[in-house]
This record gives structure tokens, C-alpha cells and sequence, in this order.
């Protein structure tokens, strides 16, 4: 039995390797060809690659080539020579059988045999261009090259454009820019009612160049601009001079008229209730008056001059000329030499500088004193807000040493102005305004002035608009 075993495993032992050896020369015949392939494809890149290096071999000299030179692959070094060479009408000689060999090495030995070799290899010597006609290629291909920078440039500029609107158009609305924001800006360095803190630096914000930028379109649609009908007044009023007692009135209820405008368009405005609005236009409509006055006044001629619509230019009145006409009404001489030395120290510590005039307004209008107010707080939170806009534009405009004092020194002449406000308003309605041709509103506000002044006898008169 043992004996029958043993052959049987001698005979599947053969068998059995035999498998073996079928199944390895199976794996072998299938390699083999995946093997010829491979080497195929070296040789093809290698092919390839020879073919490359070939191509950038020069036809003259068999020296690195960048591209096609007078219609031929050549180096830079066989270019220059062509155009060196190629026009000359003296023809150079070889000193030996006119077939020395042209390589990197020898390219200089022989002039003659590397020209011919250039012309050869189909080098053209009408593709040389002389110093004219290389300038203007070279002014072509710049100007090309600018044309496509300006193309590339639009196209980035339009593609911006489009992003933007789609990003605007998928963003929800921002609310307006206030002064508010300076205040719970990190950068303002300040709280409401804390102490004003002086920078080092004199560097207006984003958030502070807006407001500003905003202020100036304000005033650029209101105050500067003076109504066809206001400027006619105000320039007949000038030209009668003394006999025109109304004088006053013209340039007064022109500022009214102005200053109303220029508040609504400022943001702020829209946080007060109509009510205080209203009792903040009544309460401070003289002394933003008196301050417009200071921004155009001239110290050095003693005159408001005036941009008038009607001839495109500017006119001026002399403030003698308004002293005149208010020489018969009681105080009238007096309140004009105050408000003259009032302008005067005012363009000293100001420098004339409208802005800070018109920030120093924007102040005194939006007072938290006013009688009868609802949402004083709202108030004091924005005239803060252009005390930081303030203290930052003065510290922009002024050297720092100085600044500090310029801010205080203004903001200290506030109480001046208030004095003269309650003056001026008593004497406007002494000298008499024509009622009829004011809305509502600033009927309402000069009552409120006659009123205050117990020795004014006149009435208004009452009409429609």
C-alpha cells in the first residue's frame, strides 16, 4: 500500500509542474508585447525630442536657436552677422577652396563661407530692415502690446463691474453712513461724553473722509448754490445800497431758505422725530445764518461776496453797506461792529477754512438745549458724532502742535453766537419780512423770534404760498 502511494505522488508531483511552468510562460507571452510597446513609445519620444533639438539647432552653425531669423532657424549670433553683412556691396573672398566648415567654433574664422551658408539655408537679405523701418516695427509692436494690455485691462474692469452688481443685487440694502458711527468706531478713540483725546497721528478714516465727502455734496446742492430768483434780489438789493432797508431781509430769508434744504439731505436728520426736527431748525436757524455769514465774509475787503446765478460770476456787499440800512433800527450799528469783530476772530482761528465752519453748524444745530426736544438724547448722541468728525478733520488740516488749540478755540466761540443769534433774529423782525413768501414752517420760526422779543410791534401778515 505505501508503495502505491509513493507512485501516485510521483505521478501528480510531474503533473503538477508541469502547470506550473505553463502558467509562467502564459505570463511571460503576455508581458512580452506590453514590453515592446513601452520600448516603442521611448523610441518615438526620443525621436521626437531629436527632432526638437534639431529644430532649435541653428541651419548656419549648428548653435542654440530661439526661432526664425530673415526666414531661417538661426542663432542670435548668425543673425546679427546676416544683418551685418547680407547688404554690403563688397564682396569678401575665402582664402581657401570657398568650403571651410561653418560650427560653433568656426564661424568666425571665415566670414565668406558662413555668408554663403547663410544664404544657403535660405537667409533673405530684402527681410532686413533699416534704423527707420525697425523704429516703426518696434513703435507697431508696442503699441500692440499696449492695445492688448488696454483690452485685457477693460475686460478685468468689466468682469469687477459684474461681480459687483451681482454681489449688489444679492446684498441687502446698507443703511446710510451717520456721524453715529464715528462714535462706536474703535478709531474715534472716544464714547459720548468722554473726554476728546488727541491723536498722534493726523490721518482722516474711511469712515471720516465719507462724511466729510458727503457734507461737501450738501453743500454743493444747497448753501453754494444760489437760487436765480435769491441771487437777481440779493444783486438789485446791492446796487440800491442804503436805500434799500430790506437788504438784510433779501440775504437772510436766502439762507433760511438753503439751510433748510441742507439739513434734510444730511442723514442725521432722518433719526429726529419731525417734531424736534422742527424744534431744532426753529432754535438754531439765525445762528447757522450768522456762521454762513462768517463763511463769506472776506476780512481783507469787509464784505460777503456772493456766487450769483443770473451772470455765472461772484458780487459782493460791503458790510458798511448793511450797517447802512439798519442805522435807524434800535441796535442795529451795535450788533453789526459785534458781528464784525465776531467774523474776524473767527477767520483767525478758522483760517477760513469752510469746512470747520460747517462743521462747527452742523454743531450748534444739532444742540440737546433745545427747548421742547423728545429724543435728546438722539440729539446729543449726533452732535457728538461731529465733535469726533470735527476734532479729526481740524487734526487733519492742522499741524499737531496747534490743532488741539484750534478745535477748542472754536468750539469756546459757540457761546458768542448764540448771544448774537437771539440779536439778530429780534432786529430781523424789526426791520419787517414779507411772511407771504415763506412756507409754513419758517412762518412759524419768525413768530417764534417776534414773540420772544417783547418790544417788536409788528404783525405778520399771514398768506398762501
Amino acid at each position: 500500500m505505501q508503495h502505491a502511494g509513493h507512485t501516485a505522488l510521483l505521478v501528480a508531483c510531474p503533473f503538477k509542474q508541469n502547470s506550473c511552468d505553463l502558467d509562467a510562460q502564459h505570463q511571460l507571452k503576455s508581458i512580452q508585447p506590453q514590453k515592446e510597446l513601452h520600448f516603442k513609445e521611448e523610441e518615438e519620444q526620443q525621436q521626437q525630442q531629436q527632432q526638437q533639438q534639431h529644430a532649435c539647432q541653428c541651419t548656419v552653425c549648428g548653435d542654440k536657436a530661439l526661432g526664425y531669423n530673415f526666414d531661417a532657424i538661426t542663432c542670435e549670433s548668425c543673425k546679427a552677422f546676416f544683418r551685418r553683412n547680407a547688404l554690403k556691396t563688397k564682396i569678401q573672398k575665402c582664402n581657401f577652396e570657398s568650403s571651410c566648415l561653418v560650427s560653433v567654433i568656426t564661424r568666425k574664422f571665415c566670414p565668406a563661407c558662413r555668408l554663403a551658408k547663410c544664404f544657403k539655408v535660405g537667409m533673405k537679405r530684402e527681410w532686413i530692415l533699416n534704423a527707420a523701418q525697425l523704429q516703426m516695427r518696434r513703435q507697431k509692436t508696442l503699441e500692440n502690446r499696449r492695445s492688448r494690455q488696454n483690452r485685457q485691462r477693460l475686460q478685468l474692469e468689466q468682469q469687477q463691474q459684474h461681480q459687483e452688481q451681482q454681489h449688489q443685487e444679492h446684498q441687502e440694502p446698507e443703511e446710510p453712513l451717520t456721524v453715529l458711527h464715528l462714535i462706536s468706531d474703535p478709531e474715534s478713540e472716544q464714547s459720548p461724553g468722554a473726554e476728546l483725546v488727541w491723536a498722534q497721528y493726523r490721518r482722516l478714516s474711511g469712515a471720516s473722509l465719507s462724511l466729510i465727502k458727503q457734507i461737501e455734496r450738501a453743500l454743493g446742492d444747497t448753501i453754494n448754490g444760489v437760487d436765480q430768483n435769491d441771487s437777481d434780489r440779493i444783486l438789485t438789493a446791492a446796487k440800491e445800497g442804503g436805500a434799500a432797508p430790506e437788504t438784510p431781509f433779501v440775504i437772510t430769508l436766502s439762507f433760511v431758505r438753503r439751510f433748510v434744504k441742507f439739513v434734510k439731505i444730511l442723514p442725521e436728520f432722518e433719526l429726529i422725530g419731525k417734531q424736534d426736527a422742527g424744534r431744532l431748525i426753529k432754535g438754531g436757524a439765525f445762528n447757522f445764518i450768522l456762521m454762513r455769514g462768517v463763511a463769506i465774509y472776506s476780512p481783507d475787503s469787509d464784505s460777503f461776496a456772493f456766487k450769483l446765478a443770473s451772470t455765472g460770476g461772484r458780487h459782493s456787499i460791503s458790510l458798511s453797506t448793511v450797517a447802512q440800512c439798519l442805522a435807524d433800527s434800535p441796535g442795529g450799528q451795535q450788533l453789526m461792529s459785534d458781528y464784525r469783530s465776531f467774523m474776524r476772530n473767527y477767520h483767525e482761528d478758522s483760517r477760513g477754512d469752510q469746512m470747520a465752519l460747517t462743521l462747527l453748524q452742523l454743531i450748534d444745530f444739532y444742540n440737546p438745549a433745545r427747548p421742547g426736544l423728545s429724543s435728546m438724547r438722539t440729539v446729543d448722541s449726533v452732535q457728538q458724532g461731529y465733535l469726533v468728525l470735527l476734532k479729526r478733520y481740524i487734526d487733519s488740516a492742522w499741524p499737531k502742535h496747534c490743532a488741539c488749540n484750534v478745535y477748542f478755540r472754536l468750539l469756546n466761540r459757540l457761546t458768542e453766537l448764540e448771544s448774537l443769534g437771539q440779536r439778530f433774529g429780534s432786529l430781523c423782525n424789526t426791520v419787517g419780512f414779507r411772511y407771504e413768501e415763506l412756507n409754513p414752517l419758517l412762518v412759524e420760526l419768525f413768530q417764534q423770534r417776534e414773540c420772544a422779543c417783547p418790544d417788536c410791534q409788528m404783525k405778520p401778515e399771514m398768506g398762501s404760498e
